[in-house]
C-alpha cells in the first residue's frame, strides 16, 4: 500500500544521494554535491573512469565507503 502511494517500501538501500528517514526518502546533501561533481565531470568530456580517478583523487567515496570504479559512477 505504501508503494502504491509513493513511499519508500525499504527493499534495498537507499539510491546514491538519498537516505531514508522513517519510511521516507531525504536527499543527502553531501551525496547530492558528489552527484552534481560527477554530471559537470561528465559533461566537461570525461570518461566514466576518469571520472571515477578523479573522485578517488579527491577523497571522496561511494555511499559504502568503498573508492569509486567506473560502473558505480554510471550506476549515478
Amino acid at each position: 500500500a505504501k508503494a502504491a502511494q509513493g513511499g519508500y517500501v525499504g527493499y534495498g538501500s537507499p539510491a546514491f544521494g538519498q537516505f531514508a528517514i522513517a519510511g521516507e526518502l531525504v536527499e543527502n546533501p553531501d551525496e547530492q554535491q558528489v552527484i552534481e561533481l560527477i554530471r559537470r565531470h561528465h559533461k566537461s568530456g570525461k570518461s566514466l573512469q576518469q571520472v571515477a580517478d578523479w573522485l578517488n583523487q579527491n577523497g571522496y567515496t561511494t555511499k559504502r565507503g568503498q573508492q569509486w570504479q567506473r560502473i558505480s559512477v554510471k550506476r549515478v
